[in-house]
């Protein structure tokens, strides 16, 4: 069996345990999790679903192989891609919401007012980032030529037949591919502005929480303290399993070799949709 066939195995497996802890968090959350107001709870169930998607797009998108031309392929990485920018944002905004509802009380009413800005904010970094990718990481002649001999070495595939983007950060001639080089400039800023988000909001929140103590009940209490410990592990999860192995590979020392394969990149994700209802269900309900 071929390593892509094994780690297919492992999506399946991956993406059934997702489909199970999300489907579970959101009908606990949506039935059962009263204590917290309206507008949280369509969050956290809209980040369940986000991250169904996020796990079977892989099992969607494989049977298509043999009916859907390559540019559909294409179109999936970058998809792909742009649903985990989606939900680093939509961790970030959460932050931001727990803690001006912690600062506001009305922000608890259940009246839902504000909840479409809530879910839909995530979807413009997502959006700026998938059309990053035809904009700057489209394939040319240098590019298939400098990656064409590794792939046909590591996968015994031509090049040309494979749907692609690529990232080249300098000529031969050792001066700047800008439009590459533009591409991790944006990511960079739009990952770094949302972790400067969750850095600012949390630490405002953990202290917010420690002088309001003596204000809240012990239930009340027990409550934040649960959704904000859910909101750490939720942030930790992704920033271990993508954005560190993500951050060395980019912008690590050059003239290092890097080869990681694909399979090892489903496995991280179906690893990660799973763990992300799990820990909200563990730490919230």
């Amino acid at each position: 069996m071929g390593s892509f066939e094994f780690s297919f195995i492992f999506a399946k497996i991956g993406f059934f345990t997702t489909l199970f802890t999300n489907l579970f968090l959101i009908y606990a959350t949506v039935c059962h999790m009263r204590r917290l107001d309206f507008t949280y709870r369509t969050m956290i169930s809209f980040f369940g679903l986000t991250g169904l998607i996020f796990s079977g797009w892989e099992l969607i998108s494989k049977p298509l192989r043999t009916t859907v031309s390559q540019k559909f392929f294409q179109f999936s990485i970058a998809f792909h891609a742009a649903i985990c920018e989606a939900m680093i944002a939509m961790i970030s905004i959460q932050f931001v919401y727990r803690y001006f509802s912690l600062l506001r009380p009305e922000y608890r009413k259940d009246d839902g007012k504000g909840t479409v800005f809530w879910l839909l904010y995530p979807v413009v970094p997502g959006v700026m980032y998938f059309c990053s990718f035809y904009i700057y990481c489209m394939p040319d002649q240098f590019t298939d030529a400098y990656l064409r001999t590794e792939m046909l070495s590591s996968y015994g595939l031509q090049i040309i037949d494979i749907p692609r983007f690529i990232i080249v950060s300098y000529n031969t001639d050792d001066t700047i591919r800008w439009k590459n080089m533009v591409f991790l400039i944006q990511g960079s800023v739009i990952l770094g502005f949302h972790y400067l988000l969750i850095l600012f909001y949390g630490i405002k929140m953990h202290f917010h929480l420690k002088k309001k103590l003596n204000e809240f009940s012990v239930t009340t209490t027990r409550l934040h303290k649960q959704v904000f410990r859910a909101l750490v592990v939720q942030i930790l999860i992704p920033t271990v399993i993508f954005i560190l192995p993500c951050v060395s590979i980019f912008f690590g020392p050059f003239k290092i070799g890097w080869n990681v394969r694909t399979d090892c990149h489903i496995l991280r994700a179906k690893f990660y949709s799973g763990s992300e209802g799990s820990s909200c269900l563990k730490n919230v309900c």
